[in-house]
């Protein structure tokens, strides 16, 4: 649902509609195709070309398919669905389709979008370049909330920004030139959605935060590509796939790339030359994997770390000289409430050099006092290039309410200590005392680790940060009355009562998971908003689960 549009989002709305009406009160013809089969263009068909001043408009739930070998845009051509969807029974976007054997040149400004409308779904204008179809930009496209999707051939030496979810999928050739300036804004990505599905850039490429790129098969990168916002490899064998960034002179680069890391950089694939991490990397595509690095490694960001009963993330430092040089953080998350035994290790950065050269630098900031990081092997067992990490088992608390309500007091908890602000991911918390009535806290809480909430209530008053897991049991209660943000793998596992109260929010992100089952229920009179890869589930199990909703549910 795009219910919610806040101040600035608002101000870019009622620009971009001003810009439009801009550029259609100064255009000197307007073509429109007006009814819903081929043929129909208002006052006429614009034939092979748009001259400058001129306006193309498909607007209604239409293919258009271009039926000459050669088009040429020096006007306006604007793609959306209808600007006023209210009554229109099929209210989606039109499609313009460049097929096989046709080049289409763009010299102006093309316009793939939609048209915001805050009481009905529709979908956005497309357009479709078709296997053996070209299309060449000399000028502006605006990926607006729409899409556009290449099987043939885009070559790119003006600009393409997407905006506002606007996306672009690749299943086959995307080159960005020198000239070429590729910047994703907002919540908009491009896809390399195709084993066969490549970007040659000699240009640039602009990721701001929130944006994103996702590459199953090869991005090879001769220019200058710079991520503030996340890019994703999504290969199926980090070693053996070939997903990958190429960064390296190579068969299409007289030079190197550049490739600046200030955002997310992870996946399942290859980078190719060496990587400087101002950001944070991570191994693995929402889940365990290997991410290989085909050149020198130095960590000045966060790299993450993920640990399961099936397996860990792993950091493959590939090549005869590459170097690793660490500072940084590195953050160990256990998933699904998996916990290593004592003494267990784990291999997290392997060197193919290993043995010649050794890792220099440590971590200046660790993953908590359950761990030990053990650089270039063990103390009796030197080893070059790799780096380890061995679990020293568990802290856990257990409340006993024996002093009052809250979560921060010492004298509340087993042993006198409380778990603080910070549940690290390898510590267990748990809460079972009804006697003691509902818990709660005025502090800011990271669960990174576990938190078990039994026969017991707990009330989040603000905020709680979900990174590990929380295992919600009948007849347990969460009441939430402020902020409670489920991150990356975080879990949400409720079998009792999850309340997100009038005026709470209850935001889920990227893998994050929410799921109420077994006769759990979920009752929601604030907001519930799911991003990308997050996911909500009311279901499943022996016992039916129940959902109650007089609040709003947002699905990004």
């Amino acid at each position: 649902m795009k219910q919610h549009v806040d101040f600035s989002l608002k101000s870019l709305l009622i620009l971009f509609v001003l810009l439009l009406s801009a550029f259609w009160a100064a255009a000197q013809t307007t073509y429109t195709w007006t009814a819903l089969s081929d043929g129909n263009w208002s006052p006429a068909s614009p034939g092979s070309s748009v001259a400058a001043g001129d306006m193309v408009v498909i607007n209604a739930p239409v293919t258009v398919t271009l039926d000459v070998a050669t088009f040429t845009n020096n006007g306006t051509i604007i793609i959306s669905n209808t600007a006023d969807p209210q009554g229109n029974d099929d209210p989606a976007g039109g499609m313009l389709v460049v097929p096989d054997g046709t080049t289409f040149s763009n010299n102006a400004a093309l316009w793939v979008y939609y048209f915001f409308d805050v009481i009905n779904w529709v979908d956005g204008g497309y357009l479709t370049i078709e296997d053996g179809g070209v299309l060449d930009n000399t000028g502006t496209i605006e990926v607006f909330d729409g899409v556009v999707e290449n099987y043939g051939t885009l070559n790119n030496s003006g600009a393409i920004n997407g905006r506002l979810w606007g996306y672009l999928d690749n299943y086959e050739e995307i080159n960005n030139l020198g000239t070429g300036m590729i910047h994703l804004y907002d919540d908009s990505a491009i896809g390399i959605n195709d084993p066969e599905g490549d970007i040659s850039n000699s240009g640039t490429i602009d990721i701001e935060a929130n944006a994103a790129v996702f590459i199953e098969h090869g991005l090879q990168n001769c220019g200058t590509i710079n991520n503030f916002g996340s890019v994703f490899l999504t290969g199926e064998d980090g070693i053996a796939g070939d997903a990958l960034i190429s960064n390296i002179n190579g068969a299409f680069c007289e030079d190197d790339g550049t490739f600046i890391q200030q955002g997310y950089l992870g996946g399942e694939g290859w980078f190719m030359g060496d990587l400087v991490n101002e950001g944070t990397v991570g191994p693995g595509f929402y889940g365990i994997g290997v991410l290989v690095v085909d050149g020198s490694f130095t960590n000045n960001g966060v790299l993450e770390i993920e640990i399961s009963a099936d397996g860990h993330d792993h950091l493959r430092i590939w090549g005869a000289e590459s170097v690793v040089t660490l500072s940084g953080e590195l953050r160990v998350t256990l998933l699904d409430g998996f916990l290593p035994d004592p003494a267990e290790s784990f291999s997290i950065i392997f060197s193919t050099s290993i043995g010649e050269w050794p890792v220099s630098g440590e971590f200046t900031t660790g993953p908590g006092d359950n761990w030990l990081v053990f650089y270039n092997g063990f103390p009796n067992d030197y080893l070059p290039g790799a780096v380890y990490l061995v679990y020293t088992g568990a802290t856990i608390f257990v409340w006993t309410g024996d002093f009052n309500d809250q979560w921060e007091i010492d004298a509340n908890w087993e042993g006198g200590v409380s778990p603080g602000g910070i549940v690290s991911n390898t510590d267990e918390v748990y809460i079972d005392n009804r006697a003691s009535g509902p818990v709660r806290h005025s502090i800011p809480i990271n669960i990174s680790g576990t938190l078990y909430i039994q026969d017991q209530a707990f009330s989040n008053e603000g905020p709680l940060d979900v990174y590990g897991t929380i295992y919600l049991e009948a007849p347990g209660q969460l009441t939430n009355t402020d902020d409670l943000n489920v991150w990356n793998h975080g879990r949400i596992s409720n079998q009792g009562a999850l309340i997100n109260e009038a005026d709470a929010d209850l935001n889920l992100y990227n893998g994050s998971l929410v799921h109420t089952h077994d006769g759990g229920s979920l009752s929601n009179a604030g907001t519930i908003t799911t991003e990308t890869y997050a996911t909500l589930v009311v279901g499943l199990g022996a016992t039916p689960a129940t959902l109650e909703n007089t609040g709003t549910f947002d699905h990004a």
